[in-house]
C-alpha cells in the first residue's frame, strides 16, 4: 500500500459551520433534477443534501501518481431533517485505509466519517462513505460501453399510499433517463469536483466511456426521490448505496425497490427496502437499502 495512504487514517478536518437556506435546498434540488422539493417552500431538505453540505472527500488524501478516486458507495443515517435557518458545524475524518482485489485487480479503499451537528452538539446526520483508489487507465485499456436502448414503459406504483406496506411489495420499476451531461456538470459546480470524468466529455472518451458519467451521489439522489415519490408519508432515516459499474449521463436506466422487513414499534412503522438502479445495459448500477419511518396513520390499527 502506498506510504501516504496509509498514514492518512486518523486525518480530521473541521469543515467549519453553515447556515442552511432555502436557496442552498433549492439549488440543491434542481441539480439532482428533484422538481418537487425545487418547486416547494425548500424549507427542509432531502436526505442526501447532507452530502453536498460535506463536499467532496475530505480529509484530501495525496493520491499516488497516474491514480483515478472513484466513489464506491455512502451510508447516510438522518438522526434530525436538516432545516433552513439550522446553523450545523461538519466535521469528516478518515477512519480507515485498507487494500482489497477488485473486478479490475488490486485497489485501495479510503473510508471516511462525517458529521452533521447542530450548534448544541446533537448530531443531525452522519456520513460514512468509501472512495476506491485504483490506477488511471490508459486509453488503450480503457472499458467501453454499450449503452441498450429500454422502452420507457412499464412503470407501475406499488406499495404507494397511506394504507400498510407489507413486506415484498414492489416500489416500481420506474424506466427514465438518467441525468444529461448538462445536469452532471452543473451538480459537479455546486460540489466543487473537477474531475474530468463527471466535467469533461473528452475526458471521459479518452478513458473509454461515451460521455461523462453520473456520480453516485447523483444516483442515490435518484432512488431516494423515487421513494419519497412512491411512498408519501414516509421519511428516510438511513439510505446507504454501493456504486458497481458505471451510469452514462443521458442514458435509460431502470429504479427499482422492494419492502424486505415491515416492524411497528412505539413510535409508528418502520420498513426496510432493497434497492437497485440499472444501467442502459441492464446492469446492476448501485444496490441500497434504505430504511423508513411513519406515524401509523389514523384508522389504521396496525398489527405486528
Amino acid at each position: 500500500m502506498n506510504s501516504s495512504l496509509a498514514e492518512a487514517v486518523g486525518r480530521q478536518c473541521d469543515l467549519g459551520t453553515v447556515v442552511v437556506t432555502s436557496d442552498m435546498i433549492r439549488g440543491y434540488a434542481e441539480s439532482v433534477g428533484d422538481r418537487e422539493t425545487a418547486a416547494g417552500p425548500c424549507l427542509e431538505a432531502p436526505p442526501t443534501f447532507a452530502l453536498m453540505l460535506r463536499g467532496g472527500p475530505v480529509p484530501t488524501v495525496e493520491l499516488p501518481e497516474h491514480s483515478l478516486a472513484v466513489h464506491a458507495g455512502h451510508d447516510i443515517t438522518i438522526f434530525q431533517p436538516i432545516r433552513m435557518s439550522g446553523e450545523y458545524r461538519i466535521r469528516t475524518k478518515v477512519t480507515d485505509v485498507f487494500e482489497k482485489n477488485g473486478r479490475s485487480g488490486p485497489l485501495t479503499v479510503i473510508t471516511r466519517r462525517a458529521t452533521i451537528e447542530t450548534l448544541t452538539g446533537e448530531v443531525a446526520v452522519e456520513i460514512s462513505d468509501d472512495q476506491i483508489v485504483r490506477p488511471r487507465p490508459p486509453p488503450a485499456e480503457a472499458p467501453t460501453h454499450a449503452a441498450k436502448a429500454r422502452g420507457a414503459s412499464g412503470s407501475v406504483a406499488s406499495g404507494e399510499g397511506e394504507g400498510r406496506v407489507d413486506i415484498g411489495a414492489a416500489i416500481g420499476p420506474e424506466i427514465r433517463a438518467s441525468p444529461d451531461p448538462w445536469q452532471v456538470r452543473r451538480w459537479a459546480h455546486i460540489q466543487r469536483v473537477t474531475e474530468g470524468l463527471f466535467t469533461d466529455s473528452r475526458t471521459a472518451r479518452r478513458l473509454g466511456y461515451p460521455d461523462v458519467i453520473v456520480p453516485g451521489p447523483m444516483q442515490s439522489a435518484i432512488l431516494e426521490q423515487m421513494l419519497l415519490r412512491r411512498l408519501r408519508g414516509w421519511r428516510i432515516g438511513r439510505l446507504s448505496t454501493t456504486f458497481r459499474v458505471s451510469v452514462i449521463a443521458g442514458e435509460t436506466i431502470a429504479l427499482s425497490g422492494v419492502v424486505t422487513e415491515w416492524h411497528v414499534e412505539p413510535e409508528g412503522e418502520r420498513i426496510v427496502c432493497d434497492l437497485v438502479l440499472e444501467n442502459g445495459d441492464g446492469e446492476r448500477a448501485a444496490t441500497g437499502t434504505a430504511e423508513l419511518r411513519r406515524a401509523i396513520p389514523a384508522g389504521h390499527a396496525a398489527e405486528a
